[in-house]
């Protein structure tokens, strides 16, 4: 596994396009709260994004988280 920065993101490159069998990459990005990635078009491939937490319990401001865990 290749761990990069990218912007404010740490990056986990799991399955590169020419390690799998089906051209596909598999990434993990570690991103800060509020945090989004840059504004970008992909003409040649497909993104698909799988979101495993939408809010941090550990806010560095105090602040409530904005849904429910079971929202």
């Amino acid at each position: 596994m290749q761990a990069l920065w990218f912007f404010n993101t740490l990056v986990h490159l799991w399955v590169s396009e020419v390690e799998g069998q089906d051209g596909l990459s598999v990434l993990e990005h570690r991103a800060p709260f509020g945090d989004s990635p840059p504004l970008h078009v992909h003409h040649t491939e497909d993104e698909v994004f799988v979101v495993l937490s939408r809010f941090s319990l550990k806010s560095p401001h105090g602040c409530s988280p904005p849904y429910p865990p079971d929202a």
